[in-house]
């Protein structure tokens, strides 16, 4: 390993030279005490963590993978609502937000870039999130979920193939809710607010009611949320904190259970998210510095506004059968976006040269969605007393629909232009089919379906108290086909409809030897592979169906409790092949194509630990590493990458360190003082088209958060402040280059995400 800066050095000689000094004292363990996986309250000794995601409920300590567990309430206390704000405690995990409204996961650096098939699987308890094809845009709709009405969020880095099937062969993320609790009444309610230096303030309020129904039978548990997210970024004409945004969610969970061995639990969660703009500023990569000033952009107004909705409805059934246990998931989920983009330092010059109109902005409208029916069934149980078994078949229904439409605008007031000439009859497809005119220079429409069926088990054979060997398989097989149109200027005048389908097989599997060295140390070994489906070219039809891609990851693991359970670490060593690597690129005729090519390797370790060295003090630290790069070079008129390229997203070194304290004061109340520090490293952007492009670097950042409490039994107040040096973190990056450049507009202008600037806020929360 080579690390390339002052800082990556600097931070791995402090991380890694805190976790040898706990090992030779016997003192340490896991992740941000902010956000941690192992829980202390006011004793000597850290809490037990139970897990879910490996579709059965055991002990952390116990899972022969790597797992990060947050816990929910203290991500709400600190005010870490959205992934920007925690998926830097979560080691190996990448956030790729692109400003626009959509959040793409990156786990151990598996990723080919922007507008792929996904690479992490994401789930809200047992339904899954988001569809499973690129034509679906699956990869950019990650949701966000308030955390308000959570239990934990679970992380599994490495492919998850065998137990959720495509679209997890980097990883898994999962949301796990509150349940009814049908034995009491309970509730809480909260308030915050918060003020963004530069920017506006914002607020929430948050509700949770569980309310027994029936005694020890039936309980039933709502809760609600609404929050305003402050805005930070202004427009140069004057419009000030245009990217604020409003978020809306609910959620109902009934839970009954009229005997020991059966239970049915109905949930139905609902989560809407408004921005009235972007998070990006305008930035020049040659000087590195924003165009127009900091936190400043130039857009037609009311042009960039958009709308995310994650809708979730699902029935479980549990029921102990005595000879095996059964688990029935019946989920229908729905996620979708819309919104106008503006383009018009891209395309305005259409105005003057082809539509002999002045003033011209245009907006590119787009949206997607998907509407997701799944089920699985579940079969867990022994086949003798040293023989664990798990089986399942599981079935998906995915629709999805695509629709974009350039808009003429007037470039001052955002308002649609007046006195756009009429539409050209030339230009007009067929009769009675839809032509341009002032609200429609060019549209597409695409519909896709995707059906997927799969069997999936594992068996685990105990060969002594201590040593165990789990093997696991996956047969999935996929049915793909889309029906797509377009028209206007823009998008190259009226094309015929198009049409396509593919239909594929792949098998996944799961080698985990596991050895115990004591009640609280394990040892673990993990060969996993993991796919992505192939399908149909929707964007350039005619082009060759691109194939499934495919990995195998090899890790060496050890967990370990110790010092009476005082500390815990993990730390986990892996090693990649992916090949047949999907690659989206542009063709000569400005078409998406994605074709299959070249290879890469991924090599890394992911660290953690948390210790408990005294009452009330909890110290943590993270760290990762990852180099993934292409093994063969890529250069097929589409994508230029040649051998040694990075993959994008990933930063080669990463981490956190944290420390929390919790202390009386007086009667029944306690404060706590807590901070933690993390560290992204740089970033590459996605492959080049072309030698004659150069990808773009992000610069790597840090990021101090600090936050202190008041609490007892029933009540908590919090003060955070976020991000306490101002840091500009870039978070992704967007080519934004004018066709003619102007003084005003040069020609190597890009657009850039940012991290939220300095947040001072105060949190409120009572439970009854």
């Amino acid at each position: 390993m080579k690390l390339r800066s002052t800082r990556e050095r600097l931070l791995a000689s402090t991380i890694i030279g805190g976790i040898l000094l706990s090992i030779t004292s016997s003192a340490f363990a896991q992740t941000a005490s902010s956000n941690t996986t192992k829980l202390a309250g006011q004793t000597t000794q850290l809490g037990e963590v139970i897990v879910t995601a490996q579709k059965k409920s055991e002990k952390l300590l116990n899972v022969p993978t790597a797992i990060t567990v947050l816990n929910a309430d203290l991500l709400v206390q600190n005010n870490d609502l959205k992934l920007d704000d925690y998926f830097r405690s979560i080691p190996g995990l990448t956030l790729f937000d692109n400003g626009y409204g959509l959040n793409k996961l990156v786990i151990r650096g598996v990723t080919t870039g922007q507008g792929e098939t996904p690479t992490v699987g994401i789930y809200i308890d047992d339904t899954p999130i988001g569809g499973s094809s690129q034509l679906s845009q699956g990869d950019l709709l990650a949701p966000d979920i308030d955390p308000s009405d959570l239990q934990q969020i679970e992380v599994l880095k490495g492919p998850q193939g065998t137990l959720y099937g495509a679209g997890a062969m980097g990883g898994l993320l999962k949301y796990v809710t509150v349940l009814p609790d049908s034995h009491n009444f309970s509730g809480r309610v909260g308030v915050d607010t918060e003020s963004v230096d530069g920017g506006g303030i914002g607020y929430a309020v948050r509700g949770a009611v569980n309310i027994p129904l029936i005694p020890d039978q039936l309980a039933l548990r709502v809760s609600g949320s609404t929050r305003e997210d402050p805005g930070w970024i202004s427009d140069i004409d004057g419009e000030k904190d245009v990217n604020g945004a409003q978020v809306q969610a609910g959620r109902l969970a009934l839970l009954w259970t009229p005997a020991t061995n059966f239970s049915l639990e109905l949930t139905a969660m609902s989560q809407v998210r408004h921005s009235d703009g972007l998070n990006r500023e305008d930035y020049n990569f040659m000087t590195n510095q924003p165009i127009y000033g900091d936190l400043l952009e130039s857009r037609v107004p009311n042009a960039d506004d958009d709308t995310m909705r994650v809708q979730q409805y699902n029935a479980t059934v549990k029921a102990n059968l005595g000879w095996t246990s059964l688990t029935s998931s019946t989920s229908f989920a729905r996620s979708s976006f819309s919104g106008p983009i503006d383009l018009t330092y891209l395309l305005g010059f259409f105005g003057p040269d082809v539509f002999g109109v002045d003033n011209l902005g245009i907006s590119l409208y787009q949206g997607f969605a998907t509407n997701k029916l799944t089920q699985e069934f579940r079969l867990e149980g022994k086949f003798a007393p040293n023989i664990d078994y798990l089986a399942g078949f599981f079935y998906t229904n995915e629709r999805s629909a695509f629709v974009q439409a350039f808009n003429a605008l007037n470039a001052t007031t955002g308002q649609p232009y007046a006195g756009f000439p009429a539409a050209d009859a030339s230009q007009c497809p067929p009769a009675n089919t839809l032509c341009y005119g002032p609200d429609n220079l060019g549209y597409a429409t695409d519909a896709s379906i995707y059906q997927e069926v799969a069997g999936f088990g594992d068996i685990t054979y105990h060969f002594t108290p201590k040593f165990d060997i789990e093997i696991g398989g996956r047969y999935s097989y996929n049915w793909q086909s889309y029906f797509g149109t377009s028209n206007g200027p823009l998008n190259g005048g009226y094309l015929a409809p198009t049409s396509g389908d593919s239909s594929q097989g792949a098998f996944t599997f799961l080698v985990t030897p596991e050895y115990k060295l004591s009640t609280d140390q394990m040892v673990y070994g993990r060969v996993a592979s993991g796919y992505r489906p192939g399908g149909p070219n929707y964007s350039a039809p005619g082009t060759a169906t691109y194939q499934s891609d495919t990995l195998i990851n090899y890790e060496i693991g050890f967990k370990s409790d110790f010092l009476d359970h005082k500390a815990y670490f993990d730390v986990a060593a892996y090693h990649i092949d992916w090949s047949n690597i999907q690659l989206e690129g542009v063709n000569s005729f400005g078409e998406l194509t994605i074709s299959n090519g070249g290879a890469a390797t991924v090599n890394g370790f992911e660290t953690s630990g948390q210790y408990h060295p005294i009452k009330g003090l909890t110290l943590g630290a993270n760290l990762s590493y990852t180099d993934a790069h292409l093994t063969q070079a890529v250069n097929n008129g589409d994508i230029y990458a040649p051998n040694g390229s990075r993959l994008p997203y990933s930063p080669r070194l990463s981490g956190q360190i944290s420390a929390d304290y919790q202390f009386p004061i007086f009667e029944g109340w306690s404060a706590k003082l807590g901070g933690d520090y993390s560290y992204q490293g740089d970033r590459a952007s996605d492959f080049a088209s072309s030698s004659d492009q150069d990808r773009i670097t992000l610069p790597a950042y840090e990021i101090l958060n600090l936050n202190a409490m008041l609490l007892n039994s029933k009540y908590t107040i919090s003060l955070f402040l976020k991000n306490v040096t101002n840091e500009r973190g870039l978070l992704s990056s967007a080519s934004i280059a004018s066709a003619i450049a102007t003084p005003a507009r040069p020609l190597d202008q890009s657009t850039v995400a940012i991290v939220q600037p300095r947040t001072i806020g105060v949190s409120m929360a009572a439970k009854f």
